[in-house]
């Protein structure tokens, strides 16, 4: 089941397996979130990501 979450005014994907009770998150959304950018690409384009 997908499910977008809000953190700090973000949106979040994540994917719950309801049947191995577990939560996967979206990696590019958590990067984007916790280095403020607005471009993703960009941002690890520069860092040499």
């Amino acid at each position: 089941m997908e499910i977008v979450q809000i953190f700090q005014d973000k949106k979040v994907r994540t994917y719950l397996d309801a049947e191995n009770e577990k939560r996967f998150f979206s990696v590019v959304d958590e990067v984007a979130l916790l280095t403020d950018s607005i471009n993703l690409i960009s941002y690890m384009e520069t860092n040499n990501y």
